[in-house]
C-alpha cells in the first residue's frame, strides 16, 4: 500500500497518516482488529516508509489528543442522549456508548495508542 502511495504523489510530495496501535505486551490485539481499524504490522511503520522510497519520514504519538477526542464523543453522546435515542434507537445507542466508553478506557489505560507518521516522496524520483 506505501509503495502504491509513493507511485502516485508528485516528486516532493507529501504523505501523512495516523495508526492505532496496541503496546507488543498487550495480550488480544487480535479481537481488536475489526474493532479499531488498524493493521498490525512487525515491521516499524518508519522502516516500511523508508523501504517503499520515501524520506524526510517522521512519527509523532498522538495518544493524548486520541484520548481526549474519545472523552469528547462519550461526553457528547451522553450529553445528547435523548435526541441520539430517538435517531438511532436504543440497541444502536446503547452499543455505541459501550464501545466509546470501552475505547476510551483502553486509551486511558495504555492499551490503546495513536501514532501520526509522515513522508515525503524524494523530489528527484519519478
Amino acid at each position: 500500500m506505501l509503495r502504491a502511495c509513493e507511485r502516485v504523489l508528485v516528486p516532493g510530495g507529501r504523505l501523512v497518516f495516523d495508526v492505532v496501535s496496541v503496546p507488543e505486551s498487550f495480550d488480544g490485539s487480535d479481537d481488536l482488529e475489526g474493532d479499531y481499524g488498524f493493521v498490525a504490522t512487525a515491521v516499524p511503520y518508519v522502516d516500511l516508509l523508508a523501504q517503499a522510497g520515501f524520506t524526510g519520514i517522521g512519527s509523532e504519538d498522538t495518544t493524548s489528543g486520541y484520548l481526549e477526542v474519545a472523552g469528547r464523543w462519550l461526553a457528547a453522546s451522553r450529553e445528547l442522549e435523548s435526541e441520539l435515542r430517538e435517531a438511532m434507537g436504543d440497541d444502536v445507542f446503547e452499543d455505541k456508548c459501550s464501545s466509546r466508553a470501552e475505547s476510551y478506557a483502553m486509551i486511558e489505560s495504555g492499551e490503546l495508542g495513536r501514532t501520526l507518521y509522515w513522508a515525503r516522496k524524494p523530489v528527484g524520483s519519478q
